[in-house]
């Protein structure tokens, strides 16, 4: 969509780069950028997981949806800048990418799995069963806390370090 309409991609790319820079990301070199993606990232899946608990709307989806649709602009950038898309998925993209999304992806599987579970409690309740939702919740923390951030941490990393050693930036 956007390599189609390059002043509607740039367009959008200034309002990203406006709310990145509000969160002081942009400008930020080393630690302070891994700090910064880190935590961007801890905080959009741990709200995946917790708009879990909102029935019947599916929310967690919008993460991975919201990044497929991040992808592609920062794609259709690159191409207008010269870079050859190929180079940009592969240098640019997948050797985070590839773990970052594996940690969105169990993130959203954790909130869908909420969802799923109030969804089987409000349409199909069993008589005598105890609330077990306080045990999902925890159950979901845990497992956010101990597989998407460790995941997160390792995207980050390369991120920061790895990736603009490939793309020759620093």
């Amino acid at each position: 969509y956007y390599t189609s309409r390059p002043a509607a991609a740039q367009k959008i790319v200034g309002e990203l780069v406006k709310l990145l820079g509000n969160k002081h990301i942009l400008g930020e070199k080393g630690w302070r950028l891994f700090v910064g993606i880190f935590v961007n990232n801890a905080v959009s899946t741990l709200i995946t997981v917790l708009i879990g608990i909102v029935p019947f709307l599916f929310l967690p989806l919008a993460n991975p949806v919201l990044n497929g649709g991040v992808i592609g602009l920062l794609a259709a950038v690159s191409k207008q800048a010269g870079m050859p898309l190929v180079r940009f998925f592969l240098v640019g993209i997948a050797p985070h990418g590839i773990i970052e999304l594996a940690a969105v992806l169990y993130a959203t599987g954790l909130g869908l799995s909420l969802t799923l579970e109030i969804i089987r409690k409000i349409l199909v309740p069993s008589p005598g069963e105890s609330p077990s939702f306080p045990r999902l919740i925890v159950h979901a923390m845990r497992s956010w806390a101990t597989i998407v951030l460790p995941l997160l941490l390792a995207a980050a990393l390369v991120e920061t370090f790895i990736t603009p050693l490939l793309l020759g930036i620093r």
